[in-house]
């Protein structure tokens, strides 16, 4: 009887797969022939039997992003994602499905998902360039809007936490420890993040408003011109200053901090000395600041905030030039410095976090082709890296029943096995008589 029952459940079980499968090679069909609306019906009618069909609630997301219902490509993408968070070929049209729904910053977070888990695919290239270009655009599309909605700005509202570092001048310093100034910046930038009570705005937003009112690096410190920056990046404090070198290793750090609001500058106390100190100088640099905002560190806090990003100047060094490049969109040059600052400090996370941002960049010329074209490629893609439906299906139903895979000597020969049956008791609810 108990065997009779379970040749029973795996027959109505075969049925319910064929019954699937069919449904599903239906609606690839209507999709691969551009009926998108039958291909979507005979996909729903899949997933409304199998909700755990994977393949299903991708191509039926493919299927409504084709038929320009974007909304409904992400929600049937994002279930597929849940379900087979390995296959990268779901990212790829739900990346697509968030830029025509114009949302370019959740569009450039779905494609880099995508490039951690397949960063040497053939299409992983187009991929970074598209994440750098909707990363650009998206910040672009912010400052237009804040430009124009400049007048309606009330600064008094900026809340008081609220800090941007805009960047410090290399005044005096020679071509060689000129990149220390971007160096520094980005350093004091970190360590002011790490203080929970501050809220400091990223860079990339800051210097696209720079870019975009033309400030000059000579007016970086203008306390009649950089309040204007804090009330367009909502800051209510401005960080800046400048670097000058005394002799051939020594180095004078001045920095200030201008009020948006009342348009009073403060001026912590500068500091000078060995630039092989430079790490040490930095630090005092930023406890400085700290120190003139009002804030103290706690015991905790001062441990974490002393840790050093490098042991090797040379390595800050290159790193430091390797930004100012990615700053001017030079990525290839970016890329060969940040090589140089890991070939001097391979354990240099922060020079190994910038060449993943620029990698692959090389070529890159600040476009990338439009939705439209993409997707076909997407599509060969998403194609390629189809897993087979039927077999899926039918090593689900065999591990539901009790079917244990075979991991003896003679593995392969037979992947599963009848399970064993013993005694005890089976209770069924429901009747076969309907």
């Amino acid at each position: 009887m108990k065997i009779r029952l379970l040749y029973l459940l795996t027959a109505l079980s075969f049925i319910l797969v064929s019954c699937s499968s069919g449904l599903y090679n239906r609606g690839k069909e209507e999709l691969e022939a551009g009926n998108y609306q039958g291909a979507i019906a005979y996909f729903n009618q899949v997933v409304s039997e199998n909700p755990d069909d994977a393949e299903s609630w991708k191509f039926m997301g493919i299927a409504h992003y084709r038929a320009g219902n974007y909304g409904e490509a992400v929600n049937a993408l994002k279930q597929a994602a849940i379900l087979a968070p390995e296959d990268g070929s779901v990212n790829l049209f739900l990346g697509l499905s968030y830029e025509r729904l114009g949302e370019l910053e959740q569009a450039a977070d779905i494609y880099r998902a995508f490039l951690d888990e397949h960063p040497d695919e053939e299409i992983s290239g187009r991929i970074r360039h598209r994440v750098r270009y909707l990363t650009d655009k998206a910040i672009q599309q912010e400052v237009n809007r804040i430009i124009s909605q400049e007048k309606s700005i009330k600064t008094e509202e900026i809340p008081d936490n609220t800090l941007a570092v805009l960047g410090f001048n290399p005044g005096n310093l020679t071509p060689r420890y000129a990149p220390l100034a971007r160096g520094l910046s980005e350093l004091l930038i970190i360590d002011l993040s790490s203080v929970p009570e501050l809220k400091v705005v990223e860079r990339l937003k800051l210097q696209a408003i720079m870019d975009e009112i033309q400030l000059t690096r000579s007016e970086y410190f203008d306390k009649d011109r950089v309040p204007r920056v804090g009330k367009l990046i909502g800051a209510s404090k401005i960080v800046s200053g400048q670097l000058s070198q005394e002799g051939d290793d020594e180095v004078v750090i001045e920095s200030g901090v201008i009020g948006v609001k009342d348009g009073f500058v403060d001026y912590p106390e500068d500091v000078e000395g060995d630039l092989q100190r430079f790490f040490a100088l930095q630090k005092n640099v930023a406890r400085n600041v700290l120190s003139t905002l009002g804030y103290e560190l706690s015991p905790e806090e001062e441990e974490e905030f002393l840790a050093q990003p490098t042991s090797s100047f040379q390595a800050f060094l290159s790193y430091s030039l390797g930004l100012q490049y990615m700053d001017q969109g030079m990525y290839s040059l970016a890329q060969e410095q940040f090589d140089n600052a890991l070939a001097a400090d391979p354990d240099f996370a922060l020079a190994v976090k910038a060449h993943g941002q620029v990698e692959g960049l090389s070529d890159y010329t600040g476009e990338v082709e439009p939705p439209a074209e993409i997707a076909e490629d997407f599509a060969v893609y998403a194609t390629s890296v189809t897993t087979a439906q039927t077999g899926q299906s039918l090593r689900a139903i065999r591990m539901a029943l009790g079917f244990q895979p075979d991991i003896g000597e003679d593995e392969g020969d037979n992947p599963y096995t009848l399970p064993v049956v013993g005694a005890g008791n089976v209770t069924i609810n429901g009747s076969f008589d309907e």
